[in-house]
């Protein structure tokens, strides 16, 4: 994560997720939910990669990390790249200058 709002996490920024929905789906957000509500001192980067290095539910057959910015821009530059290579640009707590 190459903004650092990602913690201690050096696998995502959950900025942008792309769920299916079923019961295993709905099982891994209610958990992720709790845990988080069971340590404040966590952000949700951090509890998704214990998920993934402990293997709970079975993350590692069904989850898939993408590159960063493969599905929106780079958090710390959100136009750094024309509009055909950044199908969506990340524009949150960017000033008004940036967003026009």
């Amino acid at each position: 994560d190459e903004s650092g709002f990602a913690g201690s996490s050096r696998l995502s920024n959950m900025g942008t997720g792309l769920w299916r929905r079923s019961n295993w789906t709905l099982q891994l957000l209610e958990s992720w939910w709790q845990a988080l509500d069971k340590d404040s001192n966590r952000n949700e980067q951090e509890v998704l990669e214990h998920f993934l290095t402990t293997n709970q539910h079975g993350c590692l057959k069904r989850l898939v990390l993408l590159p960063a910015g493969r599905l929106n821009s780079e958090s710390s530059n959100p136009i750094a790249a024309p509009p055909w290579h950044q199908h969506v640009v990340h524009l949150a707590g960017m000033p008004n200058a940036v967003r026009t």
